[in-house]
């Protein structure tokens, strides 16, 4: 085939353009000067540190707390009547005092079977009396006959069974006669301890039975509250007993305005709540309405509230308390050595709450932990505290 210089032409001219532009383009490479690696600049990071020191601390537990009554009752009436008097003001919320009369039922029946009763007492001790006289007559017949009779005849002869028949009447007369009295002294409803009273359904006029719900009544000597811990926790408390007095425990409210009260730990329930693998802690707090004089002002802690307690446990000897924020992931601290470079320990705390943690011999007096964040933390990274910056520019002139 015959190639024409046009067709020449247009296939060489492309060739001659690339290579004329690698061949420049391979010039620029190679009279360019080659770039020299920088040296890393060593940077230190900038954190803030929190002082190891080593003390006799109590273990603190931090939870909430619901309040419950340590005596509430229900008044029903031991006997039936018509209510013809109530204390005046007998209404929620009202103070009664230990044995005070609430409530009095018509007494009037009760006051009739009391004579009876009392006839009857009278009537079998007579009774009593005339059979010990016969009795003392047959034992002088007996005698005079000079018969000899086997123990059952002479207890016959002697009239034993009916002199037992007798004692037993006056003893049953006596018993109806003080079951009367009891039933009349029952006609007045009485306090039967100092509280408050949470509901009322009594009313003049009404005629109540045993069955008959009057009153609620609340002990207001102390309250009881019912704090949910785990079970590590409620280890390191100190229970109420014969021999001396639970932890101390402090308890305050978001509206209560800064102010606390105190209470002690009392026990602890044998149950685990399925759920939650909680246990419950019982703790008391005494005169909870604050009507004492040494409690007047103090806030009252009432009944079905929800209250924040800190629960003082034992104490523990030579213990570092960091602030749960240090503790990292995987129980590690963050440690700022003598050479000013980051050390991450693995430690084991003796305790730990969500507020503290209380570390051992893991860390030493006077070791720095490093209490900033810390992106990606490498063992041995560099680091300077604010003071060291504050330093430098003065080190330097």
């Amino acid at each position: 085939m015959k190639i024409t210089t046009p067709t020449l032409k247009k296939v060489v001219a492309p060739i001659l353009v690339l290579s004329l532009a690698g061949g420049s383009a391979w010039h620029l490479m190679a009279s360019t000067p080659k770039s020299q690696r920088a040296k890393p600049v060593k940077v230190e990071r900038l954190v803030d540190t929190y002082l190891v020191e080593k003390n006799r601390v109590n273990i603190e537990l931090n939870a909430l707390a619901t309040v419950s009554a340590d005596k509430m009752i229900s008044i029903y009436p031991e006997v039936s009547g018509q209510v013809v008097a109530i204390k005046p003001n007998l209404v929620a919320g009202s103070q009664i005092t230990h044995n005070e009369n609430l409530i009095e039922l018509d007494n009037s029946e009760y006051l009739i079977t009391r004579q009876e009763m009392k006839a009857a007492v009278v009537e079998a001790q007579s009774e009593l009396k005339l059979e010990l006289g016969r009795q003392s007559i047959a034992k002088k017949e007996y005698q005079l006959t000079g018969h000899k009779l086997t123990e059952n005849e002479r207890a016959l002869v002697m009239r034993l069974p009916q002199l037992e028949a007798a004692k037993a009447n006056v003893n049953r007369a006596k018993a109806n006669l003080a079951k009367a009295e009891l039933d009349l002294a029952r006609t007045q409803i009485r306090a039967p301890f100092s509280g408050q009273v949470m509901k009322s359904n009594v009313h003049i006029g009404s005629r109540v039975s045993t069955s008959s719900d009057l009153l609620q009544l609340v002990s207001t000597d102390r309250f009881l509250l019912t704090v949910e811990l785990p079970e590590t926790g409620a280890q390191w408390l100190e229970y109420a007993n014969q021999n001396g007095k639970g932890s101390s425990v402090s308890i305050t409210s978001s509206h209560w305005n800064g102010q606390t009260r105190h209470g002690e730990v009392l026990s602890i329930a044998p149950n685990m709540d399925s759920q939650s693998r909680m246990i419950s802690v019982v703790v008391a707090i005494a005169d909870p309405l604050a009507l004492l004089a040494e409690n007047q002002g103090k806030p009252r802690v009432m009944i079905n509230d929800l209250l924040d307690v800190t629960l003082k446990g034992k104490a523990l000897d030579n213990v570092s308390v960091l602030p749960d924020e240090l503790m990292r992931s995987d129980n590690q601290v963050w440690i700022m050595n003598q050479d000013d470079k980051l050390e991450i320990r693995s430690v084991t705390p003796v305790f730990r709450n969500a507020t503290f943690a209380y570390i051992g011999d893991e860390l030493k007096v006077g070791e720095r932990v490093v209490s900033s964040y810390l992106g990606s933390p490498v063992s041995g990274m560099p680091l300077r505290t604010a003071m060291k910056t504050i330093q430098n520019p003065q080190q330097e002139n």
